[in-house]
């Protein structure tokens, strides 16, 4: 346990003056080595039960897992060469950067990849990071968490709100950006992705401290009160899936909707762009860094997505771990190598997004992968009422 005004105890039960009381309406989480999961209330029953919005058909790809016991094959996820990008426009040659501690960083490895937009041209080259990159992202991470959690629920909701009024100041750079990376031929599909960008950020920020604790009197016969806390997971890895079924790429869509939800209840986060639309997530840390965001609550890091999620998965102080919708191979991986720490991992499919005007409809399976409960009982007897 540690006492350090950030945390209280790093526990899933605290007992006051009495010890061993458990309801099944009542969730408790695990710490580290004490086990991983909910159990009990509405949070347990949510790692059994299966969203109206949750896309389950992202792939045909079947999934079977012949044998638990061997180290999977890797082969797959070693690190690809680099591409170097002839540009022909005219224009300055601009690589994206890697965005970590607050900061653009160049890549340890000093190499690039070429992205392509939907028409099949080069749009530009972003940094390949390795495997020192997701050290360097992880520690200016755990750096921060403590700092961000420790601002309060109401600080957190405020920057949020900023955050959503300064991406509403660079609309048009946003939509003019994501129509010629699709390659649409007009800009109705980009200006709804960056309205539901908009309402994902006012839902986060209305949400911050409105679920941060709840109470509740249970079993009338016990005489005992209950505190729920929801603490956050700490450092959270996030990895982006390229969509492929309609409506389309929805690249920043996706990028909002994982990092939003996490830094909601205090987490700190380093995000894997998506490999084939990396540069909207990119982009957006430069509204991030004009948002009262402390440097290192969200990170970005751009390259091969499965070599990436592979190293995010062996580190040791990443706490959790988003790997929704992808591919079977690296999901198996990052499910083995994730136990070395007993990671909670989510590598079930894609939340859906075919429906821009219902894009908060997985909020509670979000909030589910971001926090840790913590259930505090106290003995009240007759007296509680007075």
């Amino acid at each position: 346990m540690r006492e350090s005004g950030i945390y209280c105890w790093q526990v899933g039960t605290v007992w006051v003056n009495s010890h061993g009381i458990i309801d099944a309406g009542v969730p408790f989480s695990g710490w580290k080595q004490s086990g991983i999961g909910i159990l009990g209330g509405k949070g347990g029953l949510l790692e059994f039960l299966q969203y109206q919005g949750v896309r389950t058909n992202m792939t045909t790809e079947h999934v079977e897992y012949k044998s638990f016991g061997a180290t999977p094959d890797i082969s797959a996820v070693s690190c690809p060469p680099s591409v170097c990008q002839q540009n022909d426009n005219g224009v300055v040659d601009c690589t994206y950067k890697l965005y970590y501690g607050g900061a653009y960083k160049r890549p340890d490895g000093n190499s690039s990849l070429v992205v392509f937009d939907g028409t099949g041209k080069v749009y530009g080259s972003i940094a390949e990071g390795n495997r020192k990159d997701v050290r360097n992202a992880v520690e200016a991470a755990l750096k921060a968490q403590p700092v961000w959690w420790k601002l309060g629920a109401h600080l957190r909701s405020q920057i949020l709100y900023n955050t959503a009024e300064k991406l509403q100041l660079r609309r048009e750079d946003f939509i003019s950006h994501l129509t010629v990376l699709y390659g649409k031929a007009d800009r109705e599909f980009a200006t709804k992705e960056l309205d539901a960008c908009q309402r994902v950020l006012f839902h986060w920020a209305a949400s911050c401290d409105k679920k941060h604790v709840s109470t509740g009197e249970i079993s009338p016969n016990n005489n005992f009160a209950t505190i729920i806390n929801r603490e956050p997971m700490g450092v959270i890895g996030a990895v982006q899936t390229p969509i492929q079924s309609p409506p389309g790429p929805l690249a920043l869509l996706n990028f909002v909707s994982m990092f939003a939800p996490a830094v909601c209840y205090g987490n700190s986060i380093v995000v894997i762009a998506d490999s084939v639309h990396p540069t909207p997530a990119v982009e957006f840390c430069e509204v991030l860094d004009c948002s009262d965001f402390p440097a290192g609550v969200v990170n970005v890091l751009t390259g091969d997505t499965k070599y990436l999620a592979a190293q995010l998965a062996s580190h040791q102080e990443v706490a959790a771990l988003w790997a929704p919708g992808i591919e079977a191979t690296t999901a198996k991986y990052i499910e083995w190598a994730s136990s070395a720490n007993m990671k909670d991992t989510w590598v079930d499919r894609l939340p859906c997004f075919d429906n821009l005007e219902q894009v908060t409809d997985c909020s509670e399976l979000f909030e589910l992968h971001s926090i840790r409960y913590k259930s505090i009982w106290i003995p009240c007897e007759e007296i509680y009422a007075n």
